[in-house]
């Protein structure tokens, strides 16, 4: 957020007034962003933090790699070259809580695993969408960091925390998991699928690299054709409007769901299908009030054939669901105003600018993370997939996840493990089996 002087002052006054502190900041600085967390530096200056022996962070920066460790309850830095790989090895092998934020080997791994079975592989991109979903290392109350600050999970405090949540430790672990195996690259005859995976604040991975698959639509084909010239499967699972469908979910809102299940039920009618899905999310992500959205919703789509097809008045189902949410967007509010973070589903999401926020831009600020839970979903279905079949997906675009199946593997046992999981996730979902 861009900011004056004045909100300059009156967010430094309200962070004080939340972590009790009497903190100054006199450089000029019109961001947001930069301004919590220089706060937090200066904050955390003040502090003394408890770190672990057991625990390092490498981050790739360049062609080099920054080290971070603790030894008598100080930070350790050194820096070594990307390709030094023995003296990496090394290195890593001396702690149980190996952090990163680039993908490690495979044989890498199970190397290190050898030399102690305590030994946990976590990415650092996946912990800071999880903890924060904003640009600070602000990941709990008593472990206030800046975002340039990785060893805020060195600290004891943090590693107790995730060590006590066994479930969402094992998420983490599989996604970390999940992340290397993208990066690794997959081959395919002459195809090698090799992303550069970016995890975004919110919890959505975007591929990235030379091929740039996810929005390549002659790659994804010429894959598929691969696959099935050599008599093996490809699946695409797709969660269909994934984003209404997770508000539904979180919400319990009766109305979005029918809303989702009738674009499903008359999905045959594109025109309607596509034309319900655009709404919907411009209902879900713009927030507007129902006049405003009534306005633009006029001038953009044809409410009559909505609600000829879907058998109800669409202007006065929106308007009631608008209504429904208020609590739901109430407590949002009130939280974050309270307390700077709103806890919801696996994710802790920080907003240090809702105390001088607007309730709508709060609330469209929010709903942003729902595609990271949505993300989170596809990432729970694959991992049910992998601990029944052994499967790993081949890749992600967005809110569908694709598989390859080969000939050699159970096909049906694969097929009912992923209706299963889709049941076991609560969404609706599509299949296409080619």
């Amino acid at each position: 957020m861009i900011i004056d002087s004045n909100k300059k002052s009156l967010l430094i006054k309200r962070w004080n007034s939340f972590f009790n502190s009497d903190i100054s900041i006199d450089e000029d600085i019109s961001d947001s962003t930069t301004l919590f967390n220089k706060f937090l530096d200066l904050y955390n200056n003040e502090k003394n933090f408890e770190y672990l022996e057991n625990a390092c962070i490498c981050i790739k920066n360049g062609q080099k790699l920054d080290l971070y460790s603790a030894e008598n309850n100080k930070i350790i830095f050194n820096e070594i070259g990307v390709n030094t790989r023995k003296k990496f090895r090394k290195y890593i092998n001396r702690f149980d809580y190996v952090i990163t934020n680039f993908e490690l080997s495979k044989d890498l791994i199970e190397d290190c695993v050898k030399s102690s079975s305590n030994k946990m592989f976590l990415r650092y991109e996946i912990l800071h969408s999880m903890y924060c979903g904003d640009k600070s290392n602000y990941i709990c109350d008593n472990v206030p960091f800046s975002g340039d600050n990785p060893t805020a999970y060195l600290t004891k405090n943090f590693i107790d925390q995730i060590k006590k949540d066994t479930n969402s430790l094992s998420f983490y672990q599989y996604s970390s998991y999940l992340l290397n195996h993208f990066e690794n690259g997959i081959i395919i005859d002459d195809i090698v699928i090799k992303p550069r995976v970016s995890v975004s604040d919110y919890g959505r991975w975007y591929w990235g690299g030379k091929d740039k698959l996810q929005n390549n639509k002659e790659l994804q084909n010429n894959i598929i054709e691969k696959i099935l010239k050599n008599g093996d499967k490809y699946v695409s699972v797709d969660l269909v409007s994934a984003s209404s469908s997770m508000l539904a979910k979180i919400t319990k809102s009766k109305i979005l769901k029918a809303l989702v299940a009738s674009r499903i039920k008359n999905s045959e009618d594109s025109t309607y299908s596509s034309n319900l899905k655009e709404l919907l999310n411009i209902f879900v992500h713009g927030n507007e009030d129902p006049n405003n959205l009534s306005y633009y919703m006029k001038k953009k789509f044809d409410l009559d054939y909505i609600s000829k097809v879907g058998k109800f008045n669409i202007d006065t189902v929106l308007r009631k669901l608008y209504e429904e949410l208020q609590d739901y967007n109430s407590n949002i509010i009130d939280t974050y105003k309270s307390s700077l973070v709103y806890k919801e589903l696996k994710r802790r999401i920080v907003n240090p600018d809702a105390i001088i926020s607007n309730d709508k831009d709060i609330i469209k600020k929010h709903r942003i993370y729902l595609q990271g839970h949505v993300h989170d979903n596809i990432i729970l279905l694959t991992k049910y997939v992998y601990n029944n079949t052994g499967i790993l997906p081949l890749y992600t675009v967005h809110d569908c996840v694709n598989f390859y199946i080969s000939k050699n593997q159970d096909y049906d046992l694969f097929i009912n493990t992923v209706k299963n999981a889709s049941k076991e996730i609560k969404l609706p979902y599509r299949i296409e089996e080619y």
